[in-house]
């Protein structure tokens, strides 16, 4: 997906290195959603 501010927004299953990332260790791979957005610098 394109987004007017020339970025790109990525959504995937998240992985269990993303949940430890932001905090919550309790969570398997595919538990929940990673949204990532992209813009240029």
């Amino acid at each position: 997906m394109t987004t007017e501010l020339n970025g790109s927004i990525l959504i995937r299953a998240g992985v269990a290195e993303d949940f430890i990332a932001a905090g919550i260790e309790d969570h398997r791979s595919g538990d929940g959603t990673v949204v990532q957005l992209s813009l240029p610098r």
